[in-house]
């Protein structure tokens, strides 16, 4: 999506609140002081090392580095929410087929049998 000129002349960080900065930036850079645009990075020699050893090839950004036993954690809890999520899947199925069984005894239709198969003469 392209940006009018208007914008373009704007921070456009996202605020708390969900919308868009509306101040202007800082000379030289996108956003406003407010939001990093005084930022010049690393000075030290110390920070520069930390955030050299931080770009690790296929590590995500922003994420901080976890044992194993925290990674096996995490990795358990998201499972249990899957697992979770398709059990409320099944139930919903399993409600949605009874709903439509009792609508067509309700209306008179016949029942459809999936469990046994077509018999074809």
């Amino acid at each position: 999506m392209k940006r009018s000129s208007m914008d373009s002349r704007l921070c456009g960080a996202r605020c708390r609140d969900g919308s868009s900065c509306t101040r202007f930036p800082v000379a030289g850079s996108r956003r406003c002081r407010q939001h990093g645009g005084l930022n010049t990075g690393p000075v030290t020699i110390e920070g520069k090392l930390k955030c050299s050893r931080s770009l690790i090839p296929g590590r995500k950004v922003g994420t901080k580095l976890r044992t194993p036993e925290q990674r096996e954690a995490i990795a358990a809890a998201k499972l249990q929410r899957r697992v979770a999520w398709m059990e409320r899947q099944i139930r919903k199925q399993v409600r949605a087929m009874e709903w439509e069984r009792r609508q067509r005894v309700a209306n008179g239709f016949p029942l459809i049998d999936k469990t046994e198969p077509d018999k074809e003469n």
